[in-house]
């Protein structure tokens, strides 16, 4: 066995150890490894840039259109245990049962109306644990409904976009139950309304979510 196959099979071997040694961790409930799902709720804020042209005219042009509201979350994901330390994961959120209603009204005339709905993400996670906390950062997929009346009409759209976030996620008990406080921000695409251009959409969530761990 010449000197490059040892130092290659002992780099296997510090591997497999180290390996081996973060999975006997993540069989433990309260070291963030194998599926979890949560339930809890979500305190959401939407903003947008509102831009509407008719016949090359534009006759409605708002910088800051809020949307506000409390959705219900469900969740499920799965970790897993790199080292000691570190976990990668995925996960599929729901965040709905709630909608994000907006009404943009002009001397008691509404103008403009809707409620985004039904908000689906999918993404990863990259956790750093310490104690009995980790603290993660994630990046994902979303897309949600539209449902909008502008000026007598009404339509339609299925929002898609990208989000960042993160969050520091707490043991409560030793049998898998954990508490986490997390923050995220969708940027939807643009929004056409029939009278032309229309928004940009940008979603905000503060949740609470409960979670339970099962160790695989």
């Amino acid at each position: 066995m010449n000197a490059t196959t040892k130092i290659a099979a002992a780099l296997l071997l510090a591997f497999a150890l180290m390996t081996g040694e973060a999975q006997a961790q993540s069989k433990t409930p309260g070291h963030f490894a194998g599926i979890n799902v949560s339930g809890g709720g979500a305190v959401s804020r939407a903003g947008s840039e509102l831009e509407l042209i008719a016949g090359g005219k534009t006759f409605m042009d708002v910088d800051s259109l809020d949307l506000f509201g409390v959705r219900a979350v469900a969740q499920i994901g799965y970790d897993y245990a790199l080292s000691k330390e570190w976990r990668v994961g995925a996960y599929g959120r729901y965040l709905g049962l709630a909608s994000l209603d907006f009404d943009l009204s002009l001397g008691g005339t509404s103008l403009l109306s809707g409620s985004i709905e039904d908000e689906w993400q999918a993404g990863g996670r990259v956790g750093y644990v310490f104690g009995s906390a980790m603290v993660y950062g994630t990046v994902y997929y979303s897309q949600a409904d539209l449902n909008w009346s502008l000026l007598g009409l009404s339509g339609s759209n299925q929002l898609r976009g990208w989000g960042v976030g993160g969050g520091i996620e707490m043991v409560v008990t030793k049998e898998g139950l954990f508490i986490a406080i997390e923050y995220d921000h969708t940027m939807y695409n643009d929004v056409n309304f029939d009278l032309g251009k229309g928004a940009t959409l940008s979603v905000k969530n503060i949740r609470l979510p409960i979670r339970i761990h099962v160790p695989v």
